[in-house]
């Protein structure tokens, strides 16, 4: 079960829940005598959110562990036996054996890679459809839940704005830790390149080569100089050589040359 289909499933299922608690709730609210709180459409929306959401936050995790799962069992055949037992060596063949077995590569540079290629196939099918089956229980479950929850004085709007609600600040909190982690990360790499190269040879130097960081002083090669004359000398002398004589001349022309536009009719 691939990716894809599962998705394609989980979705579906979505749709016939929204279509399935749509049609309830309006039964319910047909009802003579009876005040339905909220429109059908939140009762759809309700059932088709509790089906959706939990499947695809459950393929979410699966997707993070199920590549460990599936590297355990190809170590568990015969021919991982033959793995040389140098870590690097080892996880070459492993992530070889891994493209081939899931497509992306073709030919096997190394032979060992082409004989654990097909247990890679095996097992990432395996577990493939180990969390594609769960995932799509976990949507009927949770959907058929939901569903007898349905009645005409059920707040669905009230849940449906709440879960949107939600969502919402999930995404923004997701954006706001992301530039938390990007500063974080410019921070601490900014130390520990200043641990290796003083402040004051880069802000001064005046050779910039990277390449040549491994020969010689450190210091003499991360010069910024080049780095803040380059940038000043294209995003300001060019730029501006360029913008005010033409921005200058076009609002001198603009404003006392240019003759006033025709109005309409």
């Amino acid at each position: 079960m691939t990716p894809l289909s599962t998705l394609i499933l989980i979705l579906g299922l979505g749709l016939v829940g929204w279509a399935a608690g749509r049609a309830r709730a309006r039964a319910r609210a047909s009802v003579p005598g009876v005040r339905a709180h909220s429109l059908p459409g939140y009762h759809g929306w309700y059932v088709a959110i509790w089906t959706v959401v939990p499947a695809l936050a459950f393929l979410a995790l699966w997707s993070s562990f199920a590549p460990a799962l599936v590297t355990d069992a190809v170590l568990q055949t015969p021919a991982a036996q033959l793995l040389p037992a140098e870590t690097v060596d080892r996880a070459a063949i492993l992530s070889e054996a891994r493209r081939i077995g899931t497509g992306g590569q073709a030919n096997a540079f190394n032979p060992l890679s082409a004989q654990l290629a097909p247990a890679y196939a095996a097992a990432t099918a395996r577990f493939g459809f180990y969390g594609g089956a769960t995932a799509i229980l976990i949507a009927f479950a949770c959907g058929a839940f939901v569903f007898t929850r349905i009645r005409a004085d059920f707040r669905a709007r009230t849940r449906v704005e709440r879960l949107v609600m939600g969502g919402l600040l999930l995404a923004s909190l997701i954006a706001i830790l992301t530039t938390v982690g990007i500063i974080a990360s410019l921070l601490f790499e900014s130390a520990r390149f200043f641990q290796m190269v003083s402040p004051a040879g880069f802000l001064f130097g005046t050779s910039w080569s990277p390449q040549q960081a491994g020969f010689g002083d450190i210091n003499r090669v991360f010069g910024a100089v080049p780095l803040f004359w380059g940038t000043i000398f294209i995003g300001a002398i060019i730029a501006m050589l360029v913008a005010i004589p033409l921005g200058l001349m076009s609002a001198i022309y603009l404003t006392q040359y240019a003759a006033p536009g025709c109005a309409p009719g």
